[in-house]
């Protein structure tokens, strides 16, 4: 989900991978010209909601998570096999 705001949008659950990501990112720079992704919410932590947060915190996004899903957030290896 996409929400437009003043100076930018929000991003609603980021998808499920990076390309995934960046295919959003890329939409949204075409359909909201000028208006940069400024914040990017997670519901939690499953590859299907939060698999593809990267591409928004590079270009500069707030990633906004609960307070119990902050480890979420912390770099660490990941097995690209791994389900839920």
């Amino acid at each position: 989900m996409v929400v437009e705001q003043a100076n930018g949008v929000v991003v609603i659950e980021p998808g499920m991978n990076d390309l995934k990501g960046e295919e959003i990112i890329k939409w949204i720079g075409k359909r909201y010209p000028g208006k940069p992704v400024t914040h990017l919410i997670v519901s939690h932590h499953h590859n299907d909601h939060g698999g593809g947060i990267r591409p928004y915190v590079a270009s500069g996004a707030t990633l906004v998570v609960h307070k119990l899903r902050l480890n979420f957030t912390k770099p660490r290896p990941v097995d690209p096999n791994q389900g839920y």
